[in-house]
């Protein structure tokens, strides 16, 4: 299963010992995500054991999936905060820098720099009110 480009690899088998199991594990980069056990009824022949392997995986496949949709989704309202705040920090900098406040410009445009730092305008204007405020005495 892929999920964002990354391979989640999901593996069910029967484990003899010490009890029957059926064993499901999810992995992603090396690291178990998930992993589901459910014993083997008492007597059950191969058919039976092979239709709980099927649907322990299948059931095991349907978490992985809405966990990842969950993930991508928090990761989606992060972003889309981060991004209303960096908006946010720009224009507050803007309004200082216009108002003479070199030195509040230069802190809250920081602050925007630390949430995107490829930010080139926010760059820009940070390196101006930094030489405003140097070329002022005030820094």
């Amino acid at each position: 299963m892929r999920r964002n480009g990354k391979l989640i690899q999901i593996q069910t088998e029967c484990t003899p010992h010490p009890d029957p199991m059926v064993v499901s594990v999810a992995i992603l980069d090396g690291q178990t995500i998930m992993k589901e056990a459910k014993a083997v009824p008492p007597g059950s022949d191969r058919q039976s054991m092979m239709r709980l392997i099927r649907e322990q995986h299948s059931i095991v496949e349907r978490k992985v999936a809405e966990q990842a949709e969950q993930s991508e989704d928090d990761e989606a309202a992060s972003s889309g905060s981060r991004l209303a705040q960096f908006n946010r920090l720009f224009e507050q900098g803007l309004d200082a820098y216009m108002s003479g406040a070199y030195e509040q410009a230069v802190e809250v445009w920081q602050e925007a720099v630390a949430l995107d730092p490829t930010s080139k305008v926010v760059a820009v204007n940070l390196d101006i009110a930094r030489k405003k405020l140097r070329s002022s005495g005030r820094a």
